[in-house]
């Protein structure tokens, strides 16, 4: 509906100047000079004094103002829609060139463009000063049509006409708005601008300290000139923004406007990451002071309750950027910009920061420890400054940077341990929000304040969160690899049923314990977690912790180095194959954990050495012994591996046994039917065993009436196991075997060893080509070492943070 009238309302605007009437769908005719004088009169809540002339003004106009506020709603829709993509491409040249805030030459174009703008004024107008009237918010105005009015086209919106949304209805909004309908009004509007507001200013500020100019060119709308001066131009809009939304939140803060909101709107997580930028990294004095406010109330409340989001904000945010502000010894890219900007800051504005972070007033003590911790910050952050860059490091270092990953790395390790201790098992959809938002332990949510699904935090768990797969069919698994062609599961009969059993549950055990293990290892840092500008300083410290582990603990260094290259294109590693991260990467000294790490790693080596079948001939010798302490020194272990735990060594070759006496019994097996079949003497003896077998319905498989505990079938089984496997030690599912697969080959009388080669030397030869993958396959150990490394974030570690925080603490 809009875009049609958008188009219906851009031709009426180039058409007539001045005074223009709608299709009769809008049921409306607008007269500029009515609104206008209505706004005049709405523009004194910006900031005048609240006069008896004003609220007679209001109680006055209250009836003639609700009547078209929601056709000033519908025209606002219209106004904006004028900025949105598909429409914008279709509008007459000159509508299209007066939306720019640019003036030229030409008088109709500067007509237009001034229309455009005070409809959009008297339209913001109007609304800001129903806002005031009694009862607005109970009786008078519909969320939805106000929020579609505002919210439609919200990212479409240039600085410009954000500055006067915000002053002329989102001020009055926060200033007039009755606690309670704060959940009403304040959560579905205040928090969706302040979330757009913040990542514009963000990006903003950013790239404009950092990169030399504001890279949002959007949002500051189609410019011409030379490039000096549109430079100016932008970043004049980007300071009136700025102020604009540094303003709001002094107002938000403000006991006079609305006292509790702050409160309110934190423990619904309305305010976002709460970054400097929102107030320009304090560059502007008037958007600071309009910002101390704001920051002093997020001070006290850090004080007064246990909201770990102020307490957060104040430590990270507030107090690192006032110590860069009042440093001008600092080289820094908020000291640049402000250079930039050709103004010294105020004394006055420096007076105030200093008092937000002096904690009591009037007290000697308090203010003197209090100057003592400034000035250490300040020299520390100067050491910082001008400390020369690693020589390691790949790329352009920024101290600034590397100062901001460090402070934010505990954050970061404590949301990966965090998402690794989740249980992933948990009834429910995990991929929801608010689903993942109660699964999250109690202490960490209060530790960060997350309250919502809105945190930031939250997303970024959600991104991190591993995938899941715990459907996954082991039984799939064997028929994908094990391609048995034989029925000989079908007849288990007397003792073979269980044994086979036993076998099957043995493997279906090891292969899910296996999979489960290699599918669900701890989440390990990777670079691609962080912020692009952060990414160079994360891999950079990945790979110093890692060099250092190695040195230390003597692992190959080919190997580190193939895990550094994997590192640089942000895989994520299986600590399974290194040494324990949260050890390397924290800085802990568990010497336990060290050592599980570098034990398990090097029992990899073992086992790899193993797979090689070296040790093959030796092991078959030992399948019915245990493998002594002094046996295994002397003949199991070469000198490379002198060092790995015995234990480890031994639950190696006992797995390495099975898989040994599995291609043994194979074999032996396959030579047992080749010598049945060439003894002549042997295969009569059988004929009459096996018409006996067939004539009790031993090989009617699709039959429910055999008695399969018949106390025939088992004397036959005996019988044929005696004379075919006389002498060999195989399991009881080798003789069942063996009398399935004689009978596939007696019905085929002509193609004797043709069906030989099908049944018993296909299918054994398909089953010793697997056997190398399924070591693999089954590769899962139950140990101490491997106990403590397949759950790491779940111990204790000691984060190093920044010393200022807790030294500050100390002073207030």
């Amino acid at each position: 509906m809009v875009a049609p009238m958008a188009m219906v309302f851009a031709m009426a605007i180039v058409g007539e100047i001045g005074s223009y009437t709608l299709t009769s769908d809008w049921k409306l005719r607008i007269y500029l000079p009515m609104p206008m004088t209505w706004g005049n009169h709405g523009q004194l809540h910006g900031g005048q004094e609240d006069s008896v002339a004003m609220k007679t003004v209001k109680f006055s106009i209250a009836g003639s103002v609700m009547a078209p506020v929601r056709s000033h709603q519908r025209l606002l829709q219209c106004i904006h829609s004028l900025w949105r993509g598909q429409i914008s491409g279709s509008l007459p040249d000159q509508l299209e060139s007066a939306k720019s805030k640019m003036s030229d030459e030409d008088v109709q174009q500067n007509k237009t463009r001034k229309l455009l703008e005070e409809i959009r004024l008297s339209g913001y107008n109007i609304i800001g000063l129903s806002l005031s009237i009694q009862g607005a918010f109970s009786d008078l105005l519909d969320i939805s049509s106000f929020s579609d009015a505002i919210f439609e086209d919200l990212g479409s919106m240039e600085f410009r006409h954000l500055s006067k949304l915000i002053n002329l209805v989102f001020v009055p909004l926060v200033t007039y708005c009755p606690s309670k309908f704060w959940k009403k009004w304040m959560l579905n509007l205040l928090r969706p601008l302040l979330d757009h507001c913040e990542d514009l200013l963000y990006y903003a500020w950013f790239s404009l300290m950092h990169h030399g100019r504001a890279k949002v060119p959007y949002y500051f709308g189609k410019l011409s000139g030379p490039t000096e001066n549109i430079e100016k131009f932008e970043d004049t809009q980007l300071l009136e923004f700025t102020r604009e939304v540094s303003h709001l939140l002094g107002v938000l803060s403000s006991p006079e406007s609305n006292n509790g909101l702050l409160h309110y709107l934190l423990t619904h997580d309305c305010l976002g990451s709460s970054r400097m930028s929102l107030f320009g990294y304090w560059v502007d004095d008037e958007a600071t002071t309009s910002a101390i406010s704001f920051c002093l109330a997020m001070v006290r409340l850090a004080g007064s309750t246990d909201n770990e989001r102020c307490k957060l904000f104040v430590a990270d945010e507030l107090l690192p950027s006032i110590i860069r502000r009042l440093d001008d010894q600092l080289p820094c890219a908020m000291r640049n910009l402000i250079f930039k900007f050709n103004s010294s800051t105020n004394d006055t504005v420096d007076k105030d920061l200093i008092d937000l972070m002096g904690g009591e007033k009037g007290n000697a003590y308090v203010e003197n420890n209090f100057t003592c911790w400034l000035a250490k910050q300040k020299e520390d952050l100067r050491a910082k400054a001008f400390c020369s860059a690693p020589m390691e490091f790949n790329g352009e270092w920024n101290w600034e940077f590397e100062d901001e990953f460090q402070r934010y790395l505990p954050v970061y390790f404590n949301m990966l341990q965090e998402v690794d201790a989740m249980d992933d098992s948990a009834e429910g959809d995990c991929s929801g929000m608010n689903a993942l938002l109660q699964k999250l332990n109690p202490q960490f949510r209060s530790k960060y304040a997350i309250y919502s699904s809105e945190h930031p935090y939250l997303r970024e768990i959600s991104r991190m969160q591993k995938g899941s797969d715990r459907s996954y069919s082991v039984i799939e698994r064997l028929e994908e690899n094990l391609e048995i062609q034989s029925t000989f599961d079908a007849y288990e009969v007397d003792q073979s049923v269980g044994e086979h059993k036993d076998l099957l549950l043995q493997i279906v055990g090891q292969l899910t314990n296996a999979k489960e293990n290699k599918q669900f290892q701890p989440l390990t840092p990777d670079p691609g977690d962080f912020a692009p500008h952060l990414k160079p300083y994360a891999r950079f410290y990945i790979q110093t912790k890692l060099k250092m582990s190695m040195s230390v603990w003597g692992l190959a260094l080919p190997r580190a180095l193939h895990t550094i290259n994997c590192i640089n294109f942000g895989i994520r590693i299986s600590v399974i194959y290194l040494p324990t991260w949260l050890t390397i990467l924290s800085g802990s000294e568990n010497d336990t954990y060290a050592r599980a790490a570098m034990q398990i790693h090097l029992h990899e080596d073992y086992d790899n050495y193993l797979a090689s079948g070296q040790l093959d001939s030796y092991i078959y010798s030992h399948v019915s012994e245990d493998f002594s302490d002094e046996d295994v020194e002397n003949n199991a272990v070469p000198q490379k591996f002198s060092v790995l735990d015995h234990d480890l060594i031994h639950l190696s070759l006992k797995r390495r046994a099975q898989i040994v006496d599995m291609h043994n019994q194979v074999c032996t097996y396959s030579k047992c039917l080749r010598d049945l079949l060439e003894n002549e003497s042997l295969k009569d003896r059988l004929m009459s065993l096996m018409s006996e077998l067939n004539a009790e319905g031993f090989f009617d498989i699709d039959s429910n009436s055999v008695n399969w505990d018949n106390e025939c079938f088992s004397k036959l089984v005996e019988k044929f196991k005696n004379e075919v496997f006389t002498g060999h030690s195989l399991p009881r599912r080798y003789t069942i075997q063996g009398i399935i697969d004689y009978w596939a080959i007696l019905q085929e009388k002509d193609n004797t060893w043709q069906t030989f080669e099908k049944v018993v030397t296909g299918t054994s030869t398909k089953l010793i080509a697997y056997l190398p993958q399924f070591w693999r396959d089954t590769r899962y150990y139950k140990h101490e070492y491997y106990d403590i490394v397949r759950e790491p974030l779940k111990k204790d570690c000691c984060f190093i943070g920044t010393g200022w925080k807790t030294e500050y603490h100390k002073t207030m």
